[in-house]
């Protein structure tokens, strides 16, 4: 069993209950895994952790679901599109920024666990706790009630036909705002490349200068790249080097 943390007494207990109640809409049967989804890797140093009771692994999980449900509805909202649309589309809806704003609109900040020396609480801790979320609900409820619930809480709460006629191109983001204010080059590098049942995913770095600011992963290399430009957006965004969200394009 799970270490509790110092704030998660028998009445926080009831209430992290009563709040997965209310937003998955069923009572969970395995308690402990909500609370590691919630649990900040920043704890991981807290000698009463263990690197295998933060969230990172849930947080894997839950992309994963995530993105398949996200593409079955898609697949089938989309009879006609191709799969560059598809994946376009994908992309726009798990984007960390929607995962953040949709994290927070669920109120998930209020339960994460981080170390509070270690820099604070961070905007990404929001999406990176849903996705976990997510994970979690798979391993507690399984495929249809977690698909269920990405579909009412996320998909629908972003108007996805409203989201079809925007395109948010980070990687022109970053590398407008980094020569305007930071003046240092800005390259792409694929860093990992990996066959899963016959699929290649490829992993690469946007890296500003000499530092890899974010990292992405798609089975198309533009894709990733765009993934990856979101994370260093965010990033500089945290830095204070952004004051404004990227452009909606047409």
């Amino acid at each position: 069993m799970y270490f509790y943390h110092r704030y998660f007494g028998r009445r926080e207990d009831r209430l992290l209950m009563s709040y997965i109640r209310k937003t998955t809409g069923a009572y969970p049967r395995q308690p402990d895994v909500y609370r590691l989804a919630f649990r900040h890797s920043s704890l991981v140093a807290n000698p009463r952790f263990s690197a295998g009771e933060c969230n990172e692994r849930l947080e894997y999980l839950g992309d994963g679901v995530l993105n398949a449900i996200v593409a079955s509805y898609l697949f089938q909202k989309y009879p006609l599109k191709d799969e560059g649309f598809l994946t376009e589309m994908r992309s726009k809806i798990v984007s960390r920024n929607s995962l953040n704003e949709i994290g927070s609109k669920l109120g998930i900040d209020h339960w994460i666990e981080y170390n509070h020396k270690s820099g604070g609480f961070r905007r990404n801790m929001s999406g990176n706790a849903l996705e976990a979320f997510i994970g979690a609900m798979y391993l507690d409820m399984g495929w249809k009630r977690t698909q269920e619930f990405v579909v009412k809480r996320i998909v629908a709460d972003l108007n996805v036909d409203t989201l079809e006629e925007q395109n948010l191109n980070f990687k022109s983001q970053v590398l407008e705002l980094v020569q305007k204010q930071i003046h240092k080059p800005v390259s792409y590098e694929v860093v990992r490349e990996k066959d899963e049942r016959g699929v290649r995913y490829f992993t690469i770095a946007c890296v500003i200068g000499n530092e890899a600011y974010g990292y992405g992963s798609d089975v198309r290399k533009k894709v990733a790249e765009q993934k990856a430009s979101e994370v260093a957006f965010n990033r500089l965004k945290e830095e204070g080097w952004v004051t404004e969200i990227p452009k909606k394009q047409a």
